[in-house]
């Protein structure tokens, strides 16, 4: 667009006064034309809206969830439930959140039993006095939940609330909100309670605030379908009755002493999982003993030393066990010394204790012949002590190992397991684990990235009289060397899995600036800069631990 006033447009000149009257008449005429085709604009555009909202209203008659069967609907409905938990009371989850998006889906959810019969329940936080409706809303929804369900097994989890006031302990604020929870927790177990018949998977965990009255008072009669029970926290009462229904296979308990007085069907049990207890080798061994039809088992446990000779426990079922040693290994080793697995296929054990430098398993490759996955994850591992398990573990598989494993004495050595498993056991003439096809390591530091390179090329050489590796998955507490994946990049391009962590290099370190300090807080105002276990000064230079 031509102006009048082009020769002084984008320049520094000042107008004159005449030249300032004629740019304002100039700016009055553009500004009402402007005006006017801003109006067209918007009138257009409701335009534009209107026939937009037209459409889509109309396109929406062509939808083709609208002519999806119902029958459809519902598996996808069945989809949308959580996979890995009970649903909640929550809006957002599902299946509440199905009744957002149509009428038709709305009715369609509460024609659903399957959406209704798993819920997991917290009492909400009910002062005594305060909020009774609050308790009663949430009651209501919970006994028309269920009932929906119609005539399914129930999956129910109740976590009992935690006094959270905020006021001072002993106070009559946080004494009220005790005896508020206490009395939710009371209320919302017994419409639960009314629905016992039905319960197939029942989760408990027990607070101070929670009354265990209702729990107590069922007997295993109410509970005919009860398969799976998962309790936590439950102490201070003579038993649980519920228990002892022969229909339970599978059983969870963490911190509560109710197991071993309690009369369960042990015999029909095929999972077991204690948590946070501390039984002796005597009465963990007497109850698994029972156990005949046990196929996995799940321990984090602190075992007591015991004098006596611990009878053998035959596990002839047994398949997958996992162990978390809370305590010395001695009690441990008495324990796994008396337990004969002769099917046991995977086997987890952890020990993150200080000086935890011994190996308790070392009994159960003599008699699991056909143990095929092995995870470690021991925070200071001996290194002969892992090859005398590797020695024996002569159909493994799957190993993984957390810590890198040292040799005594001080300073320690380190004499990486993954070249062991690389060459011929020194004078044996054999092969370590020759049937190994995936390995895992973390919380490597010496391992070189040269070393783990041989390992994989020996390991997946044809020629070798081993099988093939098929999986390397390192996590290293140190920078990378070298870049594995060049020499390793054709066997990755024929299908070998390589994964690969390490920390990134130490933090660079800010150069000299004149603003430094000059603020009212210096981020740099530290004398010490940790980056794993490392600590570096504020001029990068490594320091002593």
């Amino acid at each position: 667009m031509e102006s009048p006033f082009q020769s002084i447009l984008h320049t520094n000149s000042i107008p004159s006064d005449d030249e300032r009257r004629r740019i304002h008449d100039l700016l009055a005429a553009l500004r009402t034309e402007v005006d006017q085709i801003t109006q067209d604009i918007d009138r257009m555009q409701r335009k534009r809206d209107e026939l937009s909202d037209f459409m889509d209203a109309h396109l929406a008659l062509l939808s083709q969830a609208r002519r999806m069967p119902d029958d459809i609907i519902q598996e996808i409905f069945k989809a949308s439930l959580p996979a890995h938990r009970p649903p909640t009371l929550s809006v957002d989850d599902a299946p509440l959140i199905l009744f957002r998006i149509s009428q038709r889906w709305r009715s369609l959810a509460l024609s659903t039993p399957y959406l209704w019969a798993s819920l997991h329940l917290i009492p909400p936080p009910t002062p005594v006095g305060v909020e009774t409706s609050r308790l009663n809303q949430v009651n209501d929804t919970v006994k028309h939940w269920l009932l929906r369900s119609g005539s399914l097994p129930l999956t129910i989890s109740f976590v009992g609330r935690h006094s959270s006031s905020g006021a001072s302990e002993g106070s009559e604020q946080d004494h009220d909100l005790d005896q508020g929870a206490f009395n939710a927790s009371k209320t919302l177990l017994q419409t639960l309670i009314q629905f016992a018949s039905r319960w197939r998977c029942f989760r408990f965990v027990a607070t101070p605030c929670v009354d265990l009255e209702p729990l107590e008072a069922l007997s295993h009669g109410d509970v005919p379908m009860l398969r799976c029970v998962a309790i936590e926290g439950i102490n201070f009462i003579d038993g649980l009755p519920l228990l002892a229904t022969p229909t339970l296979t599978s059983l969870l308990a963490r911190g509560t002493n109710l197991l071993f007085s309690t009369p369960i069907h042990w015999e029909v049990l095929c999972h077991i999982q204690l948590g946070h207890y501390d039984p002796s080798p005597q009465a963990l061994l007497n109850a698994l003993s029972q156990c005949s039809q046990l196929k996995s088992c799940i321990l984090s446990v602190y075992l007591h030393d015991e004098d006596g000779n611990e009878p053998s426990c035959h596990l002839d079922q047994l398949q997958f066990l996992s162990i978390e040693n809370r305590g010395s290994s001695s009690p441990t080793m008495t324990f796994l010394n008396c337990l004969r697995m002769p099917n046991l296929s995977f086997l987890k054990y952890s020990d993150q204790a200080a000086g935890a430098n011994s190996l308790p398993i070392v009994p159960i490759f003599r008699s699991s012949p056909l143990l095929r996955c092995l995870i470690l994850h021991v925070s200071t591992m001996l290194q002969d002590t892992l090859l005398e398990v590797l020695t024996l573990a002569t159909k493994l598989e799957d190993l993984t190992i957390g810590g890198e494993p040292m040799t005594p004495g001080w300073p320690p050595a380190y004499c990486s397991v993954v070249e062991a498993l690389t060459s011929n056991i020194s004078g044996s003439g054999g092969i370590l684990c020759p049937n190994l096809r995936s390995l895992t390591i973390s919380d490597f530091r010496h391992l070189s990235d040269e070393a783990l390179v041989q390992f994989v090329l020996a390991r997946t050489d044809p020629e070798r009289d081993t099988a093939r590796l098929e999986q390397l998955k390192a996590y290293f507490a140190r920078p990378p060397q070298i870049d594995i994946a060049i020499p390793l990049q054709q066997h990755v391009e024929d299908g070998f899995r390589l994964r690969l962590l390490y920390l990134p290099p130490p933090p660079t370190f800010p150069s000299y600036s004149a603003q430094e300090g000059n603020s009212y807080y210096d981020e740099w105002d530290q004398s010490l800069v940790t980056w794993g276990n490392q600590y570096y000064d504020r001029d990068g230079n490594l320091m002593p631990y």
